[in-house]
Parts: C-alpha cells; structure tokens; sequence
C-alpha cells in the first residue's frame, strides 16, 4: 500500500514489482499486475479501472519534462513483455487490448543525423517526436511497434508485426509498415 501513489479499491500487485518512486502512480479500481512488472515513474503514470498488466512488462517516463505522462484508461489489457517508453505523452484510450512483445515510444535517442552518427545512442539526447494517442476500443496484435507522433483511432486493429508510423483513422485495420 505504500508503494503507490494514489489507489482506488485494493490494487494486486504480484513481486517481483519494481518502480522508482511509486508517488507518481495513480490506479484505480481492480488494477492488477502479474509478476516483473517495472514502473518507472519520474512523473506521472495513471491507470483507470480494470486494468490488467502482464508479466515482464515495463513502463517507464524518463527525463525532466515536468508534464511527461502514460495515461491509461478503463478496462485496458496488456499482454506480456510490452514497452512503453515516454518522455512527453503517451494516452491509451479505455477498452484497448494490447498483444505481447509491443513497442510504444514517444521519442528516439537523438536526431537520425550524420552529425551523430558518432556518438554512442545512449549518450544522445532523448528527443520527443509528438505525442503517441490511442483510441478506444483498440486491439493491437503481437510484436507490434508503434512509433513517436502517431494516433490511432477509435475501433481500430493493428495486425500482428506492425510498425505504425503514421496516423491510423477510426475503424481501420492496419497490418505491416
């Protein structure tokens, strides 16, 4: 109970559980994570009700934006070994499904420039690309990579072994790159 920040109802938490400070993490009612969870929480990280979490999924805000924020909304299922990596905003809409092996970043390490093409990835800058939204209502399929600026509408399938780069209307289905 004291590893979170703001709870509703009596959240199930399985350990190993990892997070840095635990103060930034808001979940509501019937929230649920299965073991090797990490939430990294340098700002805010929000869930709604009925939330299910996977094993071996990871989470994580990074750097000083102050307003950096994962939001995710009500009955949201996400499925095990997924990424999500934000450093301004990333919101994933109620009713989303979320196979395994998913990558969801708001940013790239530094610009994909030769003027840095010499210096180790690790040591760039984290650089933001526009926020990552997605609609209600969403099933995303296994080992799918969604990319820094995109929207995916309401209703929408994003077939297995994708890589979203550009916005998704509402209602579509979307398979390959």
């Amino acid at each position: 109970k004291k590893i979170l920040g703001k709870m509703e109802g009596m959240p199930v938490v399985t350990a190993p559980f990892y997070c840095d400070y635990g103060i930034n993490i808001s979940v509501g009612r019937s929230f649920y994570t299965n073991h090797n969870v990490t939430i990294l929480d340098c700002a805010k990280v929000t869930f709604g009700d009925n939330v299910f979490i996977a094993e071996n999924a990871i989470l994580e805000v990074w750097g000083d934006n102050p307003d950096a924020c994962i939001s995710i909304g009500n009955n949201v299922c996400i499925s095990s070994r997924i990424h999500i990596g934000c450093i301004n905003k990333v919101t994933i809409a109620s009713g989303v499904l979320i196979a395994g092996n998913v990558l969801i970043e708001d940013h790239f390490h530094g610009d994909v420039s030769s003027s840095e093409a010499d210096i180790e990835p690790n040591k760039r800058i984290l650089k933001s690309r526009g926020e990552i939204s997605i609609g209600e209502n969403v099933w995303i399929g296994e080992n799918v990579v969604i990319m820094p600026g995109v929207s995916i509408g309401r209703g929408c399938v994003i077939g297995a072994n994708s890589t979203v780069t550009k916005s998704i209307p509402d209602y579509a289905v979307a398979a390959g790159s």
